[in-house]
């Protein structure tokens, strides 16, 4: 009875105990936590914990426990439910207040949540238990009604900890000076918070359910708003002796001695510890946890206890560091909780009795928050997690999509994947995890070109892939949506967690369907920031938020000032430097504004975080909770079926390769490429940019006879190593750095040295030393010929742009893609190109070299529209070569030499104001231009025309695998050309069964050539991609 009395009320923990679990007595100050119910427990589980208070009430009775310490041990609970697990009231023991605990409480809720396989429904364990933060909404404390009995301190075993900055009373008015940043700890078990949605299926309202993680709860009231539980961010530690740091314009902001830093002093083993010594033949380095050595940090408990509260300590600060940014920082009014409720908040969704994946939709979170996943969906992010940390293995996040995803009119740096990577590479890096972030989209187009090789391109060793096309591939495109997840599936080593945009295509029902892990995201809105109204308002707004948003409502004056390019657009194209001097003069302003704001990215790339960082909490958690609850394990790592993946990713592969799914029952009716695509493995090869592994994934690199050493192949950097510090990339003096406050520690990190040097080689100095030979245009003009029956690489077949300047892979390793002579905006560093290879009527072959062909897949992407009348330029490599009126080709064979072209006109072409790549960019256009795409070119200087009427009657198209030549004329070309996507054209070379590709190819090696003739100069082709299979 008294236990049940005093369940809602505040309770002590003694001093010794307090720094015993906190682990930092000096740091952290005494003060009061309160936690209260988020909801009404079910009647179960208040039988539950009526039967548990008597059994504890009358055995402590019997034993004198009431003299002695008391510990409440998670392991002997048990839920014994067959339908799943029963949200239990928490159990709160009271003991009377100790001298040295300064009258101040501590609210011990416990409850219980069976251990469940990853990705599968909830199922009870009589056993184990798991622990997760329970939601505790800050409010004044209340005195109990009913005081217990005993004086004696309570030992809390098996428990995670919990500290949080609080204010005294927990109201919106700062605390006294000694208890504003003092510490509270919440030691809690949790079962799966149940919120009902309403949706139209009233059967399916009690059952399915939301919680959210981050953000504070209303003090006011028992839950959050809307019904919804939030999940306090509670792990900083905080010391007010020099007040409040996160006030704007503090010298302050950004010191350790209020965020706190990284403590623990690095493991001896670290840097001897070779991954490939116990990952060695082992998939997806699963190694059971006794393959660690002995002398290992994964094996020093006392290293892993420390690691792992230095970790969450770390991932709390950082988001406390975000929501600091934008002015939501402590200390909490009301106003800042609920403006931390709907800024980045991650919804996590108890998906189990959802049937259909409308039926989950329907229970996400409106829009402005960061996200949402199923609950399930978090079992395999914090899996993927788990496996980085404990092997040190890499962590890459990869984004497809548009223009916008793409960070168009801003730097790159500004793109919010790379703003999203800038708070989260210093986290990942002090949890010894190199974090890799590639933006490989594309203005003004899809996913399609760069899925169907996704392995080659997008990489195959992704752990969040992201999906970001709603404007380029909205309403009838779900086929090569659900093949961008396919193909990801399919052909990488990895499968990876996916972060979708909302849009058109049911992701969730791919999730529900195949098992597969997926996140929704939404685009950065208005909700929780904070708004310009003046100039002189707008001073005392965070830099982050400063004419963010401009109030509809001001003055006219304000609104214009507010709403200038300048404001909107952050640009700086060069910064002086003594060793360089642009031989191009940079621009002083880029003036585009069809895409969003730097600001706008900034705060998508925040939202972004949040939903990762949340994984991360919840990954030390489960791996901390479980060694609190077998807290006799001699290897301090979480159990293997925590954090092995190869299972799990077998399982999904094998669904999606036995299940054609929306992807081939679209194929088959549309036949734009083989249906057998969506289950069925590809490699590619591209000439764009950006793509992962540049050199190993280019078009030249399966080249016949290439010459990289070639002067048509090669174009220097007009540079080396990384640029000056960009002033629109800088922190401003005295505002919140959030890289800066996760980074900072008693051990420095180098996050330049942290990062694995990566294989850059130059095409220029792989290949024979050799001096190029050099051949003019006249030369050639004097040697046509017919070509020979032979089929040998041509060398005029000319690289659009040549070969691509840099290291362009889309991550924030590649800023010095695109730094040639001819750029007029150095610094903006954007990867986006379309390069290719052009031929025309006098290039004769281009050959490919093809490895592993065994399913009978061969497609190649070609921009068949290329016409000097629609593109305004011509291959500069056949000049001269149409004199006289002849119409012969000319071949010019590269076996065994290093033969190049290099001709002053050629040259002049390369080095004009415009390149290829740009021009067929400015040609697309993006989606937002509001230009026609249909195969139109016009600023002023070209004709607009159609392709199909300005390609010569007499035009032929030659391709051969193996040295059969298969020939179509202009009618057969363009019928069996298809253009699924906007400016994307397929030719199926191939499509065969494996069994006749066993027979004609039992090698599995196949050579591929293409050409065209009888056509001249004025029409062209230009090959972009080639995949096979």
């Amino acid at each position: 009875t008294a236990t049940m009395q005093a369940a809602r009320q505040d309770h002590y923990v003694d001093d010794s105990e307090f720094e015993s679990i906190l682990g930092r007595p000096n740091d952290i100050r005494r003060t009061m936590v309160h936690a209260e119910h988020g909801r009404a427990r079910s009647q179960r589980g208040l039988i539950f914990l009526v039967f548990f208070g008597i059994v504890v009430f009358f055995s402590a009775v019997r034993s004198g426990a009431l003299q002695l310490d008391m510990n409440v041990k998670v392991g002997d609970v048990q839920s014994k439910d067959k339908d799943g697990p029963a949200p239990n009231p928490p159990m709160v023991i009271e003991s009377g207040s100790s001298s040295n605990s300064g009258g101040h409480s501590v609210h011990v809720p416990v409850s219980v949540e069976p251990v469940r396989s990853t990705g599968s429904p909830i199922t009870p364990s009589p056993t184990q238990a798991k622990i997760v933060i329970t939601p505790s909404p800050v409010k004044s404390p209340t005195k109990s009604p009913t005081k217990s009995p005993t004086k004696a301190p309570i030992k809390i075993t098996a428990a995670p900890v919990v500290v949080k900055p609080n204010e005294e009373g927990g109201d919106s008015s700062p605390s006294p000076a000694k208890d504003a940043a003092a510490a509270a700890v919440e030691i809690t078990t949790e079962a799966p918070t149940i919120l009902k949605k309403e949706t139209p299926n009233p059967t399916l309202a009690p059952q399915i359910s939301e919680k959210e993680d981050s953000g504070e709860a209303n003090a006011n009231t028992d839950v959050a708003p809307d019904g919804e539980t939030s999940v306090p961010l509670v792990l900083n530690s905080y010391n007010d002796n020099k007040g409040n740091p996160s006030k704007k314009g503090s010298k302050g902001v950004n010191d350790a001695s209020y965020w706190g830093q990284w403590e623990l002093t690095e493991h001896a083993s670290i840097q001897s510890q070779k991954r490939e010594s116990f990952c060695k033949n082992v998939q997806n380095c699963d190694v059971p946890n006794t393959a660690f050595p002995s002398n290992s940090w994964q094996r020093d408990a006392n290293y892993v206890e420390q690691f792992l509260l230095e970790g969450l300590k770390l991932v709390n600060r950082t988001k406390e560091a975000i929501y600091a940014e934008y002015g939501a920082g402590y200390p909490l009014t009301e106003e800042i909780r609920q403006r931390r409720e709907v800024m980045f908040r991650t919804g996590i969704l108890n998906c189990t009795a959802a049937e259909t994946s409308q039926d989950i939709n329907k229970m996400a979170p409106a829009g402005g928050r960061g996200g949402w996943m199923c609950e399930s969906s978090l079992d395999g992010l914090v899996r993927r997690i788990l496996h980085a940390i404990i092997t040190q293995d890499d962590f890459t996040i990869a984004l497809g999509g548009h223009s916008v995803a793409a960070g168009h009119d801003n730097h790159f740096a500004q793109s919010y994947l790379h703003q999203s990577h800038r708070v989260l590479e210093p986290v990942f890096a002090r949890l010894g995890i190199q974090l890799t972030s590639r933006n490989l989209a594309h203005g003004g187009l899809g996913t399609l070109e760069s899925s169907l090789g996704s392995g080659d391109i997008y990489g195959r060793e992704n752990d969040i892939l992201m999906w970001d096309s709603s404007m380029t591939e909205g309403k009838g495109n779900d086929a090569y949506v659900e093949l961008f997840h396919r193909q990801a599936v399919l052909s990488g080593n990895r499968v990876p967690f996916f972060l979708d945009e909302r849009g058109y295509y049911d992701f969730m029902g791919f999730a529900m369907k195949y098992g597969a892990d997926v996140a929704s995201f939404y685009k950065a809105s208005d909700q929780g920031f904070l708004v310009s109204t003046s100039e002189q308002q707008v001073k005392t707004l965070p830099w982050a938020s400063q004419y963010h948003l401009c109030d509809p409502k001001a003055d006219a004056d304000f609104k214009k000032a507010c709403n200038l390019w300048e404001r909107k657009y952050d640009i700086t194209c060069w910064v002086d430097r003594d060793d360089v001097t642009p031989p191009k003069k940079q621009l002083d302003k880029v003036r585009t504004s069809n895409h969003p704001r730097h600001q706008v990215f900034q705060a998508q790339g925040r939202g972004i975080a949040m939903m990762v960082l949340t994984g991360l909490e919840h990954a030390l958690l489960r791996w901390r909770n479980e060694l609190k609850i077998n807290n006799n394990k001699v290897i301090p790592l979480p159990s293997e079926e925590y954090w092995h993946v190869a299972e799990h990713y077998q399982k999904i592969k094998d669904k999606v390769s036995s299940d054609g799914g929306v992807c081939a029952e679209i194929l088959r009716e549309s036949k734009m490429f083989p249906e057998r695509v969506c289950t069925t493995p590809l490699k590619g090869r591209t000439q764009f940019t950006p793509r992962t592994n540049p050199d190993e994934s280019s078009l030249l690199s399966i080249m016949k006879d290439f010459q990289p050493n070639s002067t048509i192949y090669s174009k220097e950097l007009l540079y080396e190593g990384p640029d000056v510090p960009n002033p629109s990339l800088a922190i401003p003096e005295g505002e919140v750095d959030v890289r800066l406050i996760a980074s900072t520690g008693k051990s420095d990190l180098n996050l330049v040295n942290h990062r694995a040097k990566r294989k850059r080689r130059k095409l220029a100095s792989a290949s024979s030393t050799r001096e190029a030979t050099v051949v003019d245009s006249s030369t050639l003009a004097r040697n046509r010929n017919l070509a020979t029956k032979k089929i040998e690489q041509s060398s005029l077949w000319y690289p659009t742009d040549r070969l691509e300047v840099g290291f362009c892979d889309g991550s924030t390793d590649s800023y010095n893609c695109k730094r040639s002579a001819q750029n007029d905006c150095l610094l903006k560093g954007h990867n986006d190109g379309r390069e290719g290879l052009l031929g025309d009527g006098y290039s004769d072959w281009v050959v490919f070299n093809l490895h592993d062909v065994t399913e009978g897949i061969i497609i190649v992407k070609v921009h068949a529209w290329f016409h000097t009348k629609i593109v305004g330029r011509l291959n500069p490599l056949t000049e001269g070569m149409d004199v006289d009126g002849a119409r012969s080709l000319s071949l010019l064979s590269l076996r065994g030499s290093s033969s190049s072209v290099s001709t002053s006109t050629a040259e002049q072409d390369v080095e004009g104001d415009e390149s290829w790549s740009s021009l067929l960019m400015s040609w697309e256009s993006d989606e937002e231009d509001g230009i026609s795409l249909d195969y139109h070119y016009d600023q002023g200087r070209y004709l607009k025309a159609d392709p199909v009427q300005v390609m010569p009657d007499t035009f032929k198209f030659d391709f051969a695998l193996n040295g059969r030549t298969t020939t179509y004329g202009k009618e057969k070309f363009w019928e069996m050309i298809t253009n699924p996507e906007r400016v994307v054209q397929l030719f199926t070379l191939l499509d065969q069964q494996p069994n006749w590709v066993n027979k004609n190819y039992p090698d599995g090696n196949v050579e591929v050539a293409f050409r065209i003739r009888d056509c001249g100069r004025d029409q062209m082709m230009h090959i972009t991609h080639l995949y096979w299979a």
